[in-house]
């Protein structure tokens, strides 16, 4: 029975050796191949992925600057920097149909009670000064207007007589709103100084 026990211990050492033996001669390892897919009757098979469809490790940006290095060409505003918004939007409707009422101007008072339609223009420039161009029925004028302070703008003309004598001078103040713009006309006459009331012209369109 010892004899026995001590074959079989050998008897397993010399299957261990074998094995190792048999590594150490360079046994090729099996290939390892993918399974197979296989189709499930009733159900499709599973699609490829197109590597080309993959996400890259960081996103192109839409605004990024091409390979070329060109960068897109951005809008570049003509009007002033320091324009308020209503300015800014009388700028833009220019030239449009206002609504408003003409001033008569005496030196016992004023009354702007007469509607009128007129085509404007506001043409503003880097110098702060605004071109103003306007004209209605049977009239037309050109004002060159000075920036007084913000969303303000100022003009002035002297007046004259018949005969070509100095009698005074016309005011002319402008603010823009919204809608369009109130305009407020003074005159001084003969040493009399006479304001108009506030006119509101709103706007009736556009003429582009």
């Amino acid at each position: 029975m010892r004899m026995r026990g001590r074959v079989m211990v050998l008897g397993g050492m010399c299957v261990v050796g074998l094995a190792l033996l048999m590594g150490c001669a360079g046994v090729p390892t099996p290939e390892i191949t993918e399974p197979p897919v296989l189709a499930i009757e009733g159900l499709p098979l599973p699609p490829t992925i197109d590597p080309s469809l993959l996400p890259t490790a960081q996103a192109e940006r839409a605004d990024a600057p091409s390979a070329t290095g060109a960068t897109p060409t951005a809008a570049v505003s003509t009007l002033p920097y320091n324009l308020t918004g209503y300015e800014i939007i009388a700028a833009n409707t220019s030239p449009g149909i206002y609504s408003g009422y003409s001033c008569v101007i005496a030196e016992i008072g004023c009354a702007c009670e007469t509607p009128i339609f007129e085509q404007i223009t506001f043409d503003f420039t880097v110098q702060d000064k605004l071109v103003f161009e306007f004209g209605g029925e049977g009239y037309s004028g050109k004002w060159d207007l000075s920036r007084l302070g913000v969303n303000h703008w100022g003009y002035s003309v002297p007046l004259f007589t018949e005969d070509g004598s100095f009698s005074g001078k016309q005011l002319a103040l402008m603010t823009f709103t919204d809608t369009g713009f109130v305009r407020t006309l003074s005159a001084e006459l003969n040493g009399t100084f006479v304001t108009c009331p506030d006119v509101f012209f709103r706007r009736v369109a556009s003429s582009d």
